[in-house]
C-alpha cells in the first residue's frame, strides 16, 4: 500500500522498518521485559494486581518522553504491543478496559491522552470493549512528576469520578497507564472504581519508575 510505503511501520525503539508488528526482534531480546509478572506492591493499595513491562530507564524512558511530549504518538503501538503479548499470554476474562483518564485542559495542551491510545489498541486487539466514558478526571491538580511520595497521594485526592457506575458493577476491570512511580494516581482510580461497584481492578502499565526517577 502506498502509505505503508510513504509512512512505513518502524520499530517504535530503534526505528527499524517492520513488516509487522511495532518491536523488532533485536529490541525484544536486548530490552529487559517483565510481560505480565506480577510486580510487588504495598496491600493497602486499592488495586488488586499490578503489572508493568519494563523498567522505566534507558531507551524506554526516552521514548515515553518522547511519546507524551514530543507528540511521537505513533509510539503508542509499541507500548501497546508489549502490553498485547502479555495479556494474550496469561488471561483476557476482563470485561472492560479503562485508560487513566487525563483532565480535559491537560488534553488540550497535549492533544491527546496517552494512556487511552494505548488502551484502544490493546482493547481492539484482544476484542475487549474500551469504555472511557466512566472513569473521568474532573478537577486540574499538580503534575505528579515535581511531587514527592506524600505530596502525590494528596494531590490526587477528589480529582476522579465515575460516570455510569451500574455498567461496572461486579465487573473485572483492566486499568491501563503509562508510568508506575508511587501508584497514587492508580490507587485513587482503583478506589473510586471499587467504592462504584467493581469488583476486580487489575492495573498495568508500560514502565515502572523508582520515585526519584525524572518523569518530565
Amino acid at each position: 500500500m502506498l502509505a505503508n510505503y510513504l509512512y512505513p511501520i518502524v520499530c517504535g525503539f530503534c526505528g527499524k522498518v517492520l513488516e509487522k508488528g511495532a518491536i523488532c526482534e533485536k529490541c525484544k531480546e536486548n530490552i529487559p521485559y517483565y510481560g505480565y509478572s506480577p510486580t510487588p506492591f504495598s496491600r493497602e493499595l486499592c488495586f488488586d494486581k499490578l503489572y508493568c513491562n519494563y523498567e522505566y530507564t534507558g531507551i524506554v524512558r526516552k521514548k515515553m518522553l518522547d511519546f507524551k511530549f514530543e507528540h511521537q504518538k505513533y509510539l503508542c503501538r509499541t507500548f501497546a504491543e508489549g502490553m498485547i503479548c502479555g495479556l494474550k499470554n496469561v488471561r483476557q476474562d476482563f470485561d472492560f478496559i479503562l485508560p487513566v483518564p487525563v483532565h480535559r485542559l491537560r488534553r488540550k495542551e497535549r492533544g491527546y491522552n496517552q494512556s487511552e491510545l494505548i488502551a484502544k489498541i490493546v482493547a481492539k486487539e484482544l476484542k475487549i470493549p474500551c469504555q472511557t466514558k466512566i472513569l473521568l478526571k474532573s478537577k486540574a491538580n499538580h503534575k505528579q512528576s515535581k511531587l514527592n511520595m506524600k505530596q502525590r497521594a494528596s494531590n490526587v485526592k477528589g480529582v476522579f469520578e465515575v460516570k455510569n457506575a451500574e455498567m461496572i458493577k461486579g465487573k473485572r476491570l483492566l486499568l491501563i497507564d503509562d508510568i508506575f512511580t508511587t501508584g497514587a494516581t492508580v490507587n485513587e482510580c482503583s478506589k473510586v472504581l471499587k467504592e462504584a461497584g467493581a469488583k476486580e481492578v487489575v492495573v498495568y502499565t508500560v514502565a515502572k519508575a523508582s520515585i526519584n526517577s525524572h518523569i518530565d
